[in-house]
């Protein structure tokens, strides 16, 4: 802590916003002690800040990966399904035209007699 003496000289200095060579010698050491413990601070918060953002880097590559792995899950499923519609939608396609075919022919003899019947009058 700046001892009172010291302080007020000190306050006089940076007042007048010029530095006293003079008292230099004698606030070097008060200073010296009152700003090693901010300088102390200030470093310990730097490296704090640093393990931060290293954290951070880590907590989004894993989020990456997460999103990347979900993306695939999504990606497969989809193709699952994909191929199971497509399956489902062929066979009804197939049945469809299996029906169509019985219907055609069922039509044709009747066309063709009716054809007949109408030529032949």
């Amino acid at each position: 802590m700046i001892h009172v003496r010291s302080q007020l000289i000190l306050n006089v200095c940076i007042v007048q916003k010029s530095f006293c060579r003079i008292h230099f010698r004698e606030h070097e050491p008060v200073i010296s002690n009152d700003i090693q413990p901010l300088i102390d601070r200030l470093n310990n918060l730097v490296e704090e800040n640093l393990q931060i953002e290293e954290h951070k880097k880590l907590l989004f590559d894993e989020l990456y990966q997460w999103q990347q792995a979900s993306h695939r899950i999504i990606d497969d499923y989809y193709e699952k399904k994909y191929r199971v519609i497509e399956e489902k939608l062929k066979e009804y396609k197939e049945e469809c035209q299996e029906k169509l075919q019985k219907i055609k022919a069922q039509i044709e003899p009747r066309v063709s007699n009716q054809l007949n019947i109408m030529t032949h009058e």
